[in-house]
């Protein structure tokens, strides 16, 4: 892929990240309610923030990765993102990621994000294999992973080592059946 593709749901519009989206970004994942759903328990600092963004552009550009912003259509903001952190292309598979604002919690918008991602990753990237990793207290996730046909696969435990504890982390995938898009 030579041109990033913009994405849209009914309410959403999944984008290319720009440089004004760090400090959104650097918001969100510092707000101690996403926090505690995070794997990464290094201080956040809004250099290393940028440094995210840059490795998502790079992901892009050397394909092995798809990352989009996720912003309201009435809104410019950044609210979220969403993404194939990790795409290998020789065996059709990717991790999935996201992340959303709390301000925009229960609304339906992952679950539009999600649903969007997942038709692109199946129609445009010919994946037949989808994985995700959560942590074991990240209830909505779960729920969500489910609700799009993962199956948990695995159960991590101590998998990240974190400020106070170590961390448990589930795997869960989908399989993606000849036909099914």
């Amino acid at each position: 892929m030579n041109t990033f593709p913009v994405l849209e749901t009914e309410r959403l519009l999944l984008r290319e990240y720009t440089p004004q989206d760090a400090e959104s970004l650097f918001e969100l994942r510092t707000d101690e309610r996403v926090k505690k759903n995070l794997f990464d328990t290094k201080e956040e600092t809004l250099e290393k923030t940028k440094e995210i963004l840059q490795r998502m552009e790079d992901t892009f550009k050397n394909g092995t990765g798809i990352n989009w912003a996720i912003e309201l259509k009435e809104n410019t903001r950044l609210i979220g993102y969403i993404g194939f952190w990790k795409i290998v292309q020789d065996h059709d598979q990717a991790e999935i990621g996201y992340m959303l604002s709390p301000d925009h919690w229960g609304r339906g918008y992952m679950q539009e994000a999600i649903s969007m991602v997942m038709d692109f990753g199946i129609q445009d990237l010919d994946l037949h294999r989808v994985e995700a990793y959560t942590r074991d207290v990240n209830e909505v996730s779960i729920h969500l992973l489910r609700k799009f046909g993962f199956v948990q696969e695995g159960h991590f435990r101590d998998y990240i080592k974190g400020p106070k504890a170590y961390q448990d982390a589930l795997v869960f995938a989908r399989i993606i059946e000849v036909g099914e898009g």
